[in-house]
């Protein structure tokens, strides 16, 4: 819907935020993922929400939670084919309401804006607390700028130190790609969710709990 308001995403350095800009981002976005550049692909995915006030960006992400829809299926946007719509997976609901029956500190770990995330949240009912990617602000605006350190792979780990307690373990972890495994890893105890990916065969190599998707 060119809704970019940042033109400074992109490698090449500032230009207007036209239709071929946000086809450029959107390729380099998709680059940096089959590159297996996780970090740089996050930053730039967590930067889209730049030059927002923060009520304008939550209400951009409600939007597109509603366009999205709950029935999962593919799209396809510049030729590239994308998923389409989002949904809770029933076993996640499940451990959260349990865990938050039973006195457990839920703490979700996302390498996604922070705004995006907790409008998921209130979307789909889910509680507990937030660590994900945080803007920096000028003037009342979102910028490019995240605050360190960052929640992209190994840096989960840096948050939860930070953000949740610098010697103990979490009790337990979930994950449901390759690159949450230092997160999961790092717990007590480790589950991952079904996804026939990496991480899934990982945990079936290590005898970690595993999913249903």
């Amino acid at each position: 819907n060119y809704l970019l308001r940042c033109g400074k995403l992109l490698p090449s350095g500032a230009q207007p935020c036209d239709p071929a800009y946000h086809e450029q981002v959107f390729r380099h976005y998709h680059q940096l993922l089959n590159g297996g550049d996780i970090r740089s692909a996050s930053l730039l995915c967590a930067g889209i929400l730049a030059g927002f006030k923060p009520h304008e960006a939550a209400a951009v992400v409600s939007a597109a939670l509603d366009a999205e829809g709950t029935n999962p299926g593919e799209n396809e946007l510049y030729g590239i084919s994308i998923a389409l719509g989002l949904a809770v997976r029933p076993s996640l609901r499940r451990l959260i309401d349990f865990s938050a029956a039973n006195n457990i500190q839920i703490w979700i770990v996302s390498a996604s804006p922070e705004i995006a995330v907790r409008a998921a949240m209130r979307r789909f009912g889910l509680t507990g607390n937030l660590i994900a990617m945080r803007h920096r602000l000028d003037h009342e605006v979102l910028t490019p700028t995240l605050d360190e350190p960052h929640s992209i792979a190994e840096g989960k780990v840096d948050c939860i130190k930070r953000y949740i307690d610098g010697s103990r373990r979490p009790l337990f972890a979930v994950g449901d790609s390759v690159y949450d495994l230092p997160m999961v890893e790092y717990a007590d105890l480790h589950a991952v969710v079904e996804r026939d990916n990496a991480l899934t065969q990982e945990a079936r190599r290590r005898g970690w709990f595993v999913l249903p998707s």
